[in-house]
């Protein structure tokens, strides 16, 4: 997404100012040596759960990631309202079957972001 430098600058602060989450299923993360850290220790765990295989495919240059349980999610849905768009917010129930994982990264002063469904079988 394109936006000017001083609209970038304010987006990028306040992901900055995301405070880290690490819960059972659910990962938010936010500065890109946290992120590039946390990745890293994922790769190196001998065996991978899904939610691992879900962290471990993100972009260790992002700004931001998250990775989270839609089901876990929706147990306690007002307390992620914040890190979700709308549609899914409102749709939670289409979503429990859903890891899903969203990677922010500045690309050449623009903001690239990526939304992934990984279905849970």
């Amino acid at each position: 997404m394109y936006a000017s430098d001083s609209c970038l600058y304010r987006v990028e602060e306040r992901l900055k100012s995301i405070q880290p989450l690490r819960e059972d299923s659910v990962l938010i993360l936010s500065g890109q040596e946290k992120v590039d850290s946390c990745i890293s220790q994922v790769l190196s765990i001998p065996q991978h759960t899904l939610f691992d295989e879900c962290v471990s495919n993100l972009s260790r240059d992002a700004s931001f990631i998250m990775v989270a349980d839609v089901d876990k999610l929706a147990q306690n849905l007002g307390a992620y309202k914040n890190y979700l768009p709308a549609f899914i917010y409102d749709h939670v129930e289409l979503f429990r079957s859903f890891i899903l994982s969203v990677q922010i990264t500045n690309v050449n002063n623009k903001l690239s972001h990526i939304f992934v469904f990984t279905y849970k079988e």
